[in-house]
């Protein structure tokens, strides 16, 4: 017998590993992305390097050209792998936006002042960015392949706050070796 309409529903609700009271608008995050069903659609590693192919570069151009330009957004390290992305954004709504690079940088807090539960991607939030990057990444590769009908993207992403200097150094270093321990990385399916 077919499940009803609020059994699906039911069925697919997932439940969510974000904090349920931050915002994710200011902060520093970790953020890794994965192709659906862990597809290598962005290239292949060849010694130790990631090699882009055409998706590949669309999904490398794409985060410079999404998150380098957004006033909100400062940049840090960034990789494209053959089925995932890994990226450091830092985000501010504050004076302390893109382009300040100091001590004094807006780690994310472990809690937000908001009293209500938010619902769905805020404006100028972290899932915002992601959604419309994946989306940005999908239009790009569809309009160079109009008959790619497959999902690119996994269900949501992983994002990891970060909260002090010592913690981004091990994490930047994970991202530019990333392709070193491509045989070993749990990614790597």
């Amino acid at each position: 017998m077919p499940l009803s309409y609020t059994e699906l529903a039911e069925a697919h609700h997932r439940k969510s590993v974000r904090l349920r009271q931050h915002a994710y608008t200011q902060g520093t995050y970790f953020v890794t992305i994965c192709t659906k069903g862990r597809g290598h659609l962005f290239g292949e590693i060849v010694v130790e390097k990631m090699m882009l192919n055409n998706y590949g570069n669309i999904a490398d151009k794409t985060w410079f050209d999404l998150f380098g330009t957004h006033r909100h957004v400062e940049l840090d390290a960034f990789i494209v792998m053959p089925n995932h992305v890994h990226g450091i954004l830092h985000l501010s709504l504050g004076d302390l936006g893109r382009g300040v690079r100091s001590a004094i940088r807006p780690y994310a807090p472990t809690t937000n002042a908001h009293e209500k539960i938010l619902k769905g991607p805020v404006a100028h939030s972290l899932g915002a960015y992601i959604r419309t990057y994946k989306s940005l990444v999908t239009q790009g590769i569809r309009s160079i392949h109009p008959e790619f009908e497959r999902h690119i993207w996994q269900r949501n992403y992983h994002e990891h706050i970060i909260r002090n200097e010592t913690e981004l150094r091990q994490i930047r270093k994970y991202i530019s070796d990333n392709p070193k321990k491509w045989e070993e990385d749990s990614e790597n399916m």
